[in-house]
């Protein structure tokens, strides 16, 4: 007879032949027994913080990235006709060569202005949450560590703009290595960091050493493994 690798992995995977289709509170992974059960060694924020958490942080990126238009038409409607809107006068008349100008340079000045403020916002979350991550099991049940990563994503949604990353427009520059050095990552001199782009970024730069003159494009850097709910 024809024996198939599917039945010769059936006969040694003794598991398999008492696998139940059913579970109880034993099977559940450390997640389930800190978010359902509520046995972590630390305070697990249950589902009705989370929702308004997450949409309280939505809303904050949301105005981050509303800022530079909103900012620029009012920092025209100053430069053109006065600080004060109480003290404005209209009765200017201005060419479009002239408001075209006006609301360019006002643009590119909030614009470099949202910038500052997703460097500042997105590196001072990562060292206010997370702080320099070591070596180490980091499960739901007896670290708050997956609860503090997941609300850092959340924060790092900033960097998103529709389809593209801020980080997109600093691939294969000096910025890049800097960005992530500044995260923690070693990384040596003369490197060139994913040119034509990353997907993802590396989560975990503390444990990435990259020695000097690397070139590293369309590969993934990840330093955690998540098996059946041990981190």
């Amino acid at each position: 007879d024809i024996v198939t690798p599917m039945q010769v992995s059936d006969q040694n995977d003794v598991a398999s032949n008492n696998f139940k289709m059913t579970g109880d509170e034993t099977t559940l992974r450390p997640f389930g027994k800190a978010f359902y059960k509520r046995e972590a060694t630390y305070y697990v924020l249950p589902l009705w913080l989370l929702i308004p958490l997450g949409i309280a942080i939505a809303l904050f990126v949301c105005t981050v990235h509303a800022f530079p238009l909103i900012g620029a038409i009012q920092l025209s409607g100053a430069i053109l006709y006065g600080a004060r809107m109480s003290t404005r006068d209209y009765s200017y008349d201005y060419s479009l060569v002239q408001v075209f100008v006006i609301m360019l340079y006002s643009y590119c000045l909030t614009h470099l202005a949202r910038l500052l403020m997703w460097f500042v916002i997105e590196l001072g979350a990562k060292w206010a949450l997370i702080g320099k991550r070591e070596e180490g099991v980091y499960n739901w049940d007896t670290s708050s560590y997956a609860q503090r990563w997941e609300i850092l994503q959340l924060f790092q949604k900033i960097r998103k703009m529709k389809r593209h990353s801020i980080l997109d427009f600093m691939t294969g520059t000096p910025l890049m290595a800097a960005f992530f050095r500044l995260h923690g990552c070693k990384i040596g001199n003369d490197c060139c960091l994913w040119p034509t782009g990353g997907d993802p970024f590396p989560v975990e730069p503390e444990l990435i050493t990259i020695g000097d003159r690397c070139a590293i494009d369309d590969g993934r850097l990840v330093c955690h493994l998540n098996t059946r709910g041990n981190f």
